[in-house]
């Protein structure tokens, strides 16, 4: 007799996020640990806000609420404990009302959406663990991240994220005496 796969409750997806990541303390490190646990929590939300009620009734569409999601919040909500504590939604709104506020006052509004490696990093990380609760034998609707994650930066792009000195920098590095010599051994760092 074969044994039907369970559900688990969008409500009770941060409880099952706080167990697989207990089981894991030795092989996740804890600023991982605490990046999974934001991704499950809001796309727990985001499940919530579309009334999904549970990990079997979760359908493509609901991947791409996440990632549009990434792309209408502020970058560094994590750093504000009063944003952090947002509901997926709420922090939307939140970040709305801070780029219109900065328009009325005349000032640069906030840039919106998540980098492309951290949208990356917390599709990963999410489909890691939804890919750990259907090993463990709870009913996931089939979904595909393919076209949700940004691409990888191209090796020629990767180079140009690096502000490369200037002459008046590098000059500064050979006038050293290990490139000029030195005065004797006693005055190393005398030219000579």
């Amino acid at each position: 007799k074969v044994e039907a796969a369970k559900h688990i409750r969008v409500s009770e997806l941060v409880e099952y996020c706080q167990s697989y990541l207990s089981g894991r303390q030795q092989e996740i490190e804890a600023r991982t640990q605490r990046d999974i646990a934001v991704v499950v929590s809001t796309f727990a939300d985001i499940l919530a806000e579309h009334q999904v009620e549970t990990l079997a009734g979760m359908q493509q569409f609901h991947l791409g609420a996440l990632r549009k999601h990434y792309n209408e919040i502020i970058p560094n909500y994590g750093k504000s404990s009063q944003l952090a504590s947002l509901s997926a939604k709420d922090l939307r709104i939140a970040s709305a009302r801070r780029v219109a506020t900065a328009v009325l006052e005349g000032t640069t509004p906030p840039v919106l959406g998540l980098s492309p490696q951290t949208i990356r990093k917390h599709l990963f990380n999410l489909d890691a663990f939804l890919k750990h609760l259907k090993s463990m034998g709870y009913q996931i609707a089939a979904y595909d991240l393919t076209g949700l994650r940004p691409k990888k930066p191209k090796s020629t792009r990767v180079r140009g994220l690096t502000e490369k000195p200037g002459p008046d920098r590098i000059r500064v590095i050979f006038r050293m005496p290990v490139f000029i010599g030195c005065k004797s051994s006693m005055e190393q760092d005398q030219p000579g």
